[in-house]
């Protein structure tokens, strides 16, 4: 092999590793959100309870404090500032709802849109890559 084949097959094989370090970044960011919002909606759900009607024996939640907790556990567990962003994480934002279904359980629904900032993909001008997670308490976790 020549001189030329041998820095092409090296630089093939540097782009290669930045775009499956990027490739790797964003993996682990999806799955670190659904991760923290998972804990977070347990969390918020605890946080949120109405004492009063959880003593009678029912379910029903505060939704402001609904949505603190989940907010805040969300944002402690990601170690995201006020703005919702980190080294990882810009431009974020939580969206967090509250459903009760036909039989009185509640569902709660949080979403987090943001950018995960790429290290490599700078390089070709893609500082960012949008990523967006849904959570809805799963069907075996309602509460009643």
């Amino acid at each position: 092999m020549g001189p030329i084949k041998i820095m092409l097959v090296v630089y093939v094989a540097i782009i290669l590793l930045m775009v499956s370090f990027d490739l790797g970044l964003y993996v682990k960011a999806n799955e670190s959100v659904k991760r923290g919002l998972d804990k977070a909606i347990d969390s918020g759900i605890t946080l949120g309870t109405d004492r009063k009607d959880y003593q009678d024996g029912k379910l029903r939640l505060i939704e402001g404090d609904l949505y603190n907790g989940v907010r805040s556990v969300f944002r402690e567990n990601m170690k995201l500032n006020a703005n919702m962003s980190s080294d990882v994480y810009k431009n974020g934002r939580l969206e967090v709802s509250l459903q009760y279904s036909p039989d009185g359980s509640p569902r709660v629904v949080a979403k987090f849109t943001c950018d995960v900032i790429m290290v490599s993909g700078r390089l070709v001008g893609l500082d960012s890559q949008p990523l967006s997670v849904t959570k809805i308490t799963p069907y075996k976790k309602e509460y009643k």
